[in-house]
Order: structure tokens, then C-alpha cells, then sequence
């Protein structure tokens, strides 16, 4: 097996600058509402697969399982009975289509992804199983499976479109509830499942920056700017503005998107509004 490979890891960049020049980048976007970029899961199986040939054939085989955190949570919790997720997570891999709501055949054979290893796509909200939490042999209803920004936006009660909210950790993720149509960007932001459930869905677009809680803590453990995180504040209330721009770029600047912007002019539709 491998280490499991974390969402600011860019090694499966190359494959997506490889694929871009082959691959339709607009019918990417409309299937599924994302770039081509080593950001997303789809690249990092890939580049696990062609570099670990055994991970690949097990795959193949249909000895493998994949999926994100929730998905491996459940399958514990279930006792390996329960392989799921949802489609707010499902439409970030990039492999489901977002107007579909399932697996995208096209996009699997292109990422050399087996059907076989993907969770079943369940609604956001309903029954989707029977965990046992503590081990007792007592099963409990599961009824909702909604994870990280999109679990964000539905906690902070965006349920109007054009209502958003912004999370701030490791990165900040500003998401914006667009209704129950997918709608594209024209300035480079994600579309993305936000929900679904009881035949309901809503949409939203996702803005993100890489590096925000990371930058204080690179500060105060790599510059020793600071003794401890809390002190960023009075840092910041004590500094004087001397015209120096710092950009947290520590994950880069997520260029190679713009480069295959500039490169394929009609992956991106002409400004029409600001969205």
C-alpha cells in the first residue's frame, strides 16, 4: 500500500498538464464544475496507480476500495458493510457528474479509475445505513452524510441562493449558494454540489484560497515571527504598514489552471457578470 495523499499535494500535477492537451476542458468543466488540477482526487489516484503498478492491478481486479475520509469512517463504523458518499463530495473527485448525479464513464477510463473501486453515491440527507459507534453490537441509523465546506454551508443556513459563508483554517473556502442549477463561472471559481436530498439540490460556487491559518503557522514555526498563534493578532495590531505584500503562495498559486485557461480560450465563457 501508500500513505494516503492529502489535498494540498501537487505530484499528480503532471498528469493533469499531460491530459489537458488532449482533453476537452470545457466538457470538463460543464460535466462536472471543476479544472483540471492535481487539487482534486481524480489526479492523485492516478498518480498513485502509475506509480505503485501493484495498487493499480489490485484496483483492477476489484480488490480496492477508494474513497475520501467520511467514506473510509463509515466503512469502519459499518463494519465494511457501508461503501458511501455523497454527491457534494462525490462532484470534487473529478470522475461524477454534476447533472447526472453518477459516475462518469468518460472521465473514469480517462483517470484508468475501475467503477467497481468507487462508494455508492447516497443522498446528502436520509437513511443511508447502520453504523455501530461504539462497538456494542447495537446498530444506529445513519441519516446524513455531508462533509467539510459543503457541511458549512448547509450548517451556517445558506439556504437561499446568493446566500455564503466563509470558513477559515488551514485555507479559507468562500462558497455561494447558486440555487438548484448549476451555473459556471466566467473569474475561474468551482461549481460544486452543495446537497441533495428529498429530490432537492442545491448548487453552489466555490472560491478558495490554499493557505490562511498555514500561513500564521509558518510564521511562527519557520520565520519565529511569533511565539504562538494567538500572538498573531497583537503582531498584526503592532505592525506598521511599510508597503510589503506578502502572498501566502506556500502551495503555489494554483497557475496551472491559468496556463490551461490561456492555453484553451474556450474552456472559459466571456465575462458576462461577476460571478
Amino acid at each position: 500500500m501508500t500513505p494516503a495523499i492529502v489535498w494540498q499535494d501537487t505530484r499528480g500535477q503532471a498528469i493533469c498538464d499531460t491530459l489537458a492537451s488532449s482533453l476537452d476542458l470545457s466538457w470538463l468543466r460543464q460535466t462536472t464544475g471543476l479544472l483540471l488540477d492535481s487539487y482534486f482526487s481524480a489526479p492523485k489516484l492516478k498518480w498513485v496507480f502509475e506509480n505503485h503498478p501493484e495498487i493499480r492491478k489490485k484496483a483492477h481486479e476489484g480488490k480496492l476500495k477508494f474513497g475520501t475520509t467520511e467514506t473510509w469512517v463509515i466503512w469502519k463504523l459499518s463494519g465494511g458493510r457501508l461503501h458511501v458518499t455523497d454527491p457534494s463530495t462525490a462532484s470534487r473527485t473529478p470522475l461524477f457528474d454534476m447533472n447526472k448525479f453518477e459516475w462518469d464513464e468518460k472521465l473514469l477510463q480517462l483517470f484508468d479509475v475501475p467503477k467497481s473501486m468507487l462508494p455508492e453515491v447516497k443522498p446528502s440527507a436520509g437513511y443511508i445505513g447502520n453504523v455501530d459507534f461504539a462497538g456494542t453490537g447495537k446498530p444506529l441509523s445513519l441519516h446524513a452524510l455531508l462533509v467539510d465546506q459543503q457541511a458549512a454551508l448547509f450548517g451556517q443556513a445558506c439556504f437561499k441562493a446568493g446566500e455564503m459563508k466563509c470558513s477559515f483554517g488551514t485555507g479559507s473556502f468562500l462558497l455561494m449558494n447558486i440555487g438548484d442549477k448549476p451555473k459556471l463561472s466566467h473569474n475561474g471559481l468551482l461549481t460544486t454540489v452543495g446537497w441533495h436530498f428529498n429530490g432537492h439540490t442545491a448548487y453552489a460556487l466555490d472560491g478558495g484560497i490554499f493557505v490562511t491559518g498555514a500561513a500564521v503557522q509558518w510564521s511562527r514555526d519557520n520565520l519565529k515571527f511569533i511565539p504562538d498563534s494567538a500572538s498573531s493578532h497583537d503582531a498584526a495590531q503592532r505592525s506598521k504598514d511599510l508597503g510589503v505584500v506578502v502572498v501566502p503562495a506556500l502551495q503555489g498559486t494554483r497557475r496551472p489552471a491559468l496556463a490551461h485557461r490561456r492555453a484553451r480560450r474556450d474552456v472559459w465563457l466571456e465575462p458576462q457578470h461577476d460571478i
